[in-house]
């Protein structure tokens, strides 16, 4: 597994915990819409137009949400890179998955 796929797997690892949570508490999807009305403030014009299609995908369903944070597909990967979903996962959440990842020597290559 090359380091991209390894940085890949620690990025879908960390959205599955998310889409866990957005399944127990669907209205979380508005955290997403907050932290892209920010970013969008702030950030490229190439970076925009990936938080404009999380900002589309947000408009469907819940079950369209949770394919894009788990789904293995290109588009699911490419999204994941700007995953609008910060502040979801509390700390303790965030930090055993990024420990796994670290704990397996994951990122080393």
């Amino acid at each position: 597994m090359t380091k991209h796929q390894k940085i890949d797997s620690r990025s879908r690892a960390l959205a599955i915990a998310v889409a866990d949570e957005l399944r127990r508490q669907p209205v979380l999807v508005d955290v997403a819409r907050k932290n892209i009305a920010a970013w969008m403030k702030t950030s490229s014009s190439g970076v925009r137009s990936t938080l404009k299609e999380w900002d589309d995908a947000l408009k469907g369903s819940t079950e369209q949400v949770l394919e894009l944070l788990t789904g293995e597909g290109e588009r699911a990967v490419r999204l994941r890179q700007s995953n609008p979903f910060a502040g979801v996962l509390s700390s303790k959440q965030r930090t055993e998955i990024l420990n796994r990842f670290s704990d397996s020597d994951a990122l080393s290559a």
